[in-house]
């Protein structure tokens, strides 16, 4: 699946700020998602009496990471960078990484 779009008249510049939107938010509706599923998580256990040490004994220690891994092949983050990637190179690609990146750290607060 390709979210890229081509219009006529639009500038390689444009594109790139369109695509890179375009990943933006998919990555904010993953993250927010992963949130809640988090929140979820800890809610159900506050209920049930577990604490956290409870949670990584029954959910593993790495259970919050194969939460956004699933996030990510959902919402078919990797294949939407390949395709950004591809299409605009190598140097374009590491610009939307920090831009992911400082958006990660951002709404992770």
């Amino acid at each position: 699946m390709s979210i890229m779009i081509v219009a006529c008249g639009e500038s390689k510049k444009e594109r790139i700020e369109k695509d890179t939107a375009k990943i933006l938010i998919r990555y904010n509706t993953a993250i927010a998602k992963y949130k809640k599923n988090v929140n979820d998580v800890y809610e159900g256990a506050r209920f049930l009496g577990f604490s956290n040490t409870d949670i990584l004994m029954v959910r593993g220690v790495d259970w919050k990471q194969k939460g956004w891994d699933t996030l990510r092949v959902y919402y078919k983050i990797d294949s939407l960078e390949r395709v950004f990637n591809n299409l605009y190179g190598e140097d374009e690609y590491n610009l939307l990484k920090l831009k992911i990146d400082d958006n990660w750290n951002n709404k992770m607060k």
